[in-house]
């Protein structure tokens, strides 16, 4: 299962990114992923323990993580089926880690900066 969300920092008053601003922003952001598995992993419905076991950060790039889980099943119990109400978790802990994330990106870029 794939719940996107996606974060874009953008730095369009500062020419170039210097190597300082990149490490410390790809630091908040693999942060930021191991947060929303934590969070993700609280809350998730537990039966087996399968899915909750399966939700993992992975890095895609040096400043681009996804949290996914490695079951079949994960995106019917986060939206539901006719049969099924949704128990979303996925969704729940990625909005909860935004905030966090957005204000330590700027904290990040404006030391880095300085």
């Amino acid at each position: 299962m794939k719940v996107d969300v996606k974060w874009e920092i953008r730095v369009n008053r500062v020419p170039k990114v210097t190597e300082e601003t990149r490490e410390a922003v790809r630091d908040v952001i693999r942060a930021g992923a191991f947060q929303v598995q934590r969070h993700a992993r609280r809350v998730v419905p537990v039966d087996t323990g399968r899915l909750r076991d399966s939700i993992r950060p992975k890095e895609l790039n040096e400043l681009q993580w996804e949290v996914r889980t490695g079951t079949e099943y994960a995106i019917y119990v986060e939206y539901g089926t006719r049969r099924m109400r949704p128990r979303p978790y996925m969704r729940p802990a990625a909005e909860r880690v935004r905030g966090w994330l957005e204000g330590a990106a700027r904290k990040a870029i404006k030391s880095a900066a300085k």
